[in-house]
């Protein structure tokens, strides 16, 4: 796999800090305090209200698409950075700083080839288009998402899924269906578990021909039957996830039976503060062996950002509006070439006429998208102050004046929110390679430390290299006697595939195909079922290293 240095992602980041910096005022503001505010006198720099008042509203709109949406060709960009240089290289920079632009990223081509080459050349297993119960954008999604962790499943050597944060079910069910993936769908949400329960049947109909082929399963046209739950593909439970819960207890006691010991840890739109506590907890479990995350709702983080402690010590902070901003997709609106500015605009002048009538004594509603169902701006204060709450006698002739004294302003609003949405990216790129960062700075090591109560939580570690793979087992052991140790003359199976058998006199270690060791930290030891297990010495502070 591609090595990510620590120094590199040390580096972006540093670079996109330092970008960003300046502009965190304008990152932070919110649109509707757009006019209250001043924020096109304040905030906007002059160089760039210079080009705007030279290109106008559709010059504007041209040159911000431009830099949007595509690479320029040398001639083009040449052109745009003499008639407006400022505005140019403002939206050119930030293009720049995104981690799309960046050596970090694998296009989906270059992940298949690592995958196809590190796991020995199989065929890559591609994931159907599925349609069935989910809107395109949503599908397309989840087919992108199950092909990435059905290959990093294979590359890992990876017993069990974990789909964290599983909602629906959707990504779990393709998992299971079409790549015959053993999956724990883990949602906080009852009714999503209930729900996605419902749905396996129904989806597994709707797919039958398409299942059959894909992983060979029988599907049987009785609806009643379920035949992931009888063959232990799929199942779900309703749990609350933070970084200490332990996800791979979890998969013991739902596929009971089947051996558990190297897990994948998947995440599809995992909400605020759950994308940062899988990080914590793949880093913390040497159990998880992969990590497929992609996190949503940004602003809905509390505690976790910054969460590298090289970003917690620079003391850079992204407010609640920056992290809201984060979550803007402005490769949608590139599609349409349209930013929806009308209903900002509206909200801007509501937000005008709170305050000369509220002053202070702002109400804390909210208005939602009511713009969208009004045809004009006094239709839509009527139903605003309605919605608010508020009993405030307002004339229709104050209404117009307020609207055609500010309509100047709304081109200028509109240029704002481009400005505002063109750093969306640079945003999210701080949010992802901090959360990046934090991984390399756990040099993937995990450490144990010694405690005077007995626990069962020190183990065994196998590392076999027979399968092109590196692998790692934990086997958890009880009851052991370090006063007494004894070498038991019996020989350990390799795992998964490294061939042959580990040597039983495992205090030394052996050189060649096979190398493990053996790690505890307290006066206590595991009884191993199957296993055969000896006596050490006491570690006070052990380091035990994770694959990379």
């Amino acid at each position: 796999m591609k090595k990510i240095d620590t120094n590199l992602v040390r580096h972006k980041l540093d670079t996109v800090v330092k970008h960003l910096e300046p502009l965190l005022p304008i990152v932070n503001s919110h649109m509707v305090n757009f006019i209250t505010n001043r924020h096109w006198d304040k905030l906007v720099p002059e160089p760039i209200k210079h080009d705007f008042k030279s290109l106008g509203r559709e010059g504007f709109y041209s040159v911000f698409w431009t830099c949007v949406e595509s690479d320029m060709d040398t001639s083009l960009q040449k052109e745009m950075l003499e008639t407006s240089p400022n505005l140019t290289s403002f939206l050119l920079n930030a293009r720049r700083m995104s981690l799309g632009c960046s050596d970090l990223v694998l296009t989906q081509s270059q992940w298949k080839n690592i995958v196809s080459t590190v796991a020995g050349g199989p065929d890559v297993v591609t994931s159907p288009h599925v349609t069935h119960f989910m809107s395109p954008k949503k599908s397309h999604e989840v087919t992108a998402m199950s092909e990435v962790m059905g290959m990093l499943s294979t590359l890992s050597s990876s017993s069990h899924i974990v789909d964290v944060g599983s909602g629906k079910g959707y990504l779990s069910l393709v998992l299971a269906l079409h790549h015959n993936l053993k999956v724990l769908g883990v949602d906080s949400s009852q009714v999503n578990t209930h729900g996605a329960a419902n749905r396996t049947r129904k989806m597994q109909k709707a797919c039958k021909k398409t299942c059959q082929s894909a992983v060979n399963i029988k599907i049987s046209d009785d609806e009643s039957l379920s035949p992931i739950l009888e063959t232990d593909y799929y199942k779900q439970v309703t749990a609350h996830v933070t970084e200490k819960t332990d996800l791979v207890a979890l998969v013991d006691v739902l596929f009971p039976g089947t051996t558990c010991h190297r897990v994948a840890l998947a995440g599809l739109h995992t909400c605020g503060d759950l994308a940062s506590s899988c990080l914590q907890a793949y880093a913390r479990d040497f159990r998880l062996v992969a990590l497929c995350n992609v996190g949503c709702c940004y602003h809905l983080m509390k505690d976790s950002l910054p969460m590298s402690q090289h970003l917690r010590s620079a003391g850079f902070l992204l407010e609640h509006n920056s992290r809201m901003l984060a979550a803007q997709a402005i490769e949608r609106m590139a599609d349409t070439r349209q930013l929806s500015v009308e209903p900002l605009f509206y909200r801007a002048l509501l937000q005008v006429l709170l305050v000369e009538k509220c002053g202070s004594n702002q109400p804390s509603g909210h208005v939602g998208r009511l713009a969208a169902k009004c045809s004009s701006f006094h239709e839509y204060a009527r139903k605003a102050l309605v919605k608010l709450g508020l009993s405030i006698q307002v004339e229709e002739e104050e209404l117009g004046t307020l609207y055609r004294d500010h309509l100047a302003q709304r081109d200028q609003l509109a240029a704002y929110f481009g400005l505002r949405v063109s750093l969306a990216r640079v945003v999210e790129t701080v949010i992802l390679l901090d959360r990046l960062l934090f991984l390399h700075e756990q040099q993937h090591l995990i450490t144990i430390k010694a405690t005077a109560t007995p626990v069962a939580m020190y183990g065994f570690i196998a590392k076999g290299t027979g399968t092109g793979v590196e692998t790692y087992v934990w086997i958890q052991i009880n009851n052991f006697n370090p006063l007494s140790p004894t070498i038991f003359n019996k020989n350990i199976p390799a795992p998964f595939g490294a061939g042959g058998y580990l040597p039983a006199e495992f205090q030394i270690p052996r050189q060649g195909s096979n190398m493990f060791s053996i790690f505890y930290t307290a006066p206590v030891a595991l009884e191993i079922s199957g296993w055969a297990c000896g006596g050490f010495g006491v570690e006070q502070d052990v380091k035990i290293q994770k694959e990379q």
